[in-house]
């Protein structure tokens, strides 16, 4: 969900200060190797496309990791006009630990992707793994900041301005381990320090700043105590940058009730330019919910956790999408300027046909609810949803 920057103060309940129990160090993480389950190129395919670019190139690249045309081409070109800058807060405190996570583990061929347990941590080291090769291979210059300093390498890493970023990439994240408290508030003062000398020159050009919070916890301060005073003082954290031009993504780590109640309410209560992202399998869940039609595949996810914008993405985990609705997201996934001569309310075979055409050119892609790859749009159950009744006999 997202919404305009808010401009009232929002009370959040007060709770006693509770001490968080220091967790003992754990043994750093060996890194998660690839290719990942999109197939993703290796890391000396990926610093070869950076030294000599273009957006048709990148745009290219993208498809052949499975993005379908028409988000792939939004996707580079919003690195270049909307937002040319992103910044992560991964969170390496010592819950991440917990054995929660889910990742997909590539066993060779078409189909043969599959789900396995992993920790938290685990599952947040594949995405910024794979978020700092996307970032390499598109020239999209991305910052990561650790949560709390990683034992023996370096706090924070930036990627997409050179080719050798990779490198210190990936010796960051190996060294990188659980352990620690949450202090997502003093991060969120560092963000606005670094935005706000920008943002005059950010306004000027349309352009708004990424800002993705990967966490699976509640704010603590330094030593791990959390409670009332200290989510009112991240509240007032995200207050401040409120004027400047962010664009925020909670990216969730967590099955708990109560942190996923506490991000969700400050989307739905707090006017500020903000989305609540769920891990990959929940969030598709939530999409099937709504639209069973749509095959919420990984490269959809990507996107927004990388925090490509479209208004329509902000429903599809909410409620049903209208046929306008449709087919705007239809244009936006496949870049198809013959859509927009298409009205599906009054001449929905046409729209569905074109649809169908449009599907069989992409790539498949593993649907999570399925367990196997699947086109991005099932025809059926897209007609059955929209179509008049004469139109669920189409496959």
């Amino acid at each position: 969900m997202s919404s305009d920057f808010f401009t009232t103060v929002v009370a959040v309940p007060i709770s006693p200060v509770v001490p968080i129990t220091p967790m003992m160090p754990i043994t750093p993480m060996v890194p998660i190797p690839f290719p990942c389950p999109i197939r993703m190129q290796s890391n000396t395919d990926v610093n070869a496309t950076f030294s000599n670019t273009s957006m048709v190139d990148e745009t290219f690249a993208l498809k052949k990791q499975g993005y379908a045309t028409g988000l792939a081409t939004a996707l580079v070109r919003s690195t270049r006009t909307v937002h040319p800058l992103r910044i992560w807060v991964v969170d390496n405190s010592g819950s991440m630990a917990i054995g929660d996570g889910t990742r997909l583990v590539d066993c060779g061929g078409p189909s043969k992707l599959k789900s396995v347990p992993c920790s938290r941590w685990d599952e947040l080291s594949l995405a910024v793994e794979y978020h700092s090769q996307i970032s390499a291979l598109i020239s999209a210059p991305t910052t990561f900041r650790l949560l709390n300093g990683s034992l023996g390498g370096d706090s924070d890493f930036l990627v997409g301005e050179n080719a050798d970023d990779m490198e210190r990439a990936m010796d960051t994240m190996a060294k990188a381990s659980p352990g620690g408290a949450t202090p997502l508030t003093e991060h969120v003062y560092a963000i606005r320090e670094m935005i706000a000398p920008m943002a005059p020159n950010l306004r000027a050009k349309g352009q708004r700043v990424v800002v993705v919070i990967a966490t699976d916890g509640l704010p603590t301060n330094a030593e791990g105590y959390g409670g009332g005073e200290e989510t009112n003082r991240f509240v007032t954290a995200l207050r401040s940058l409120e004027g400047l031009p962010v664009w925020v993504v909670i990216r969730l780590c967590t099955d708990s009730k109560q942190v996923a109640t506490f991000y969700n309410e400050l989307d739905s209560q707090l006017e500020m330019s903000l989305e609540v992202i769920d891990d990959f399998f929940h969030e598709a869940k939530e999409v099937h919910r709504h639209n069973p039609w749509l095959n919420y595949c990984l490269p959809l996810h990507r996107a927004r956790e990388f925090g490509f914008q479209d208004r329509v993405l902000d429903y599809i985990d909410e409620r049903p999408l209208s046929v306008a609705d449709l087919k705007k997201f239809c244009a936006m996934l496949f870049g198809d300027e013959k859509l927009s001569a298409i009205d599906p309310a009054q001449d929905w075979q046409m729209f569905s046909e074109r649809v169908e055409f449009l599907v069989k050119n992409e790539k498949l892609n593993f649907n999570p609810i399925k367990k196997k790859e699947k086109p991005w749009i099932s025809i059926g159950a897209m007609n059955r949803m929209y179509g008049p009744p004469s139109a669920c006999v189409l496959m």
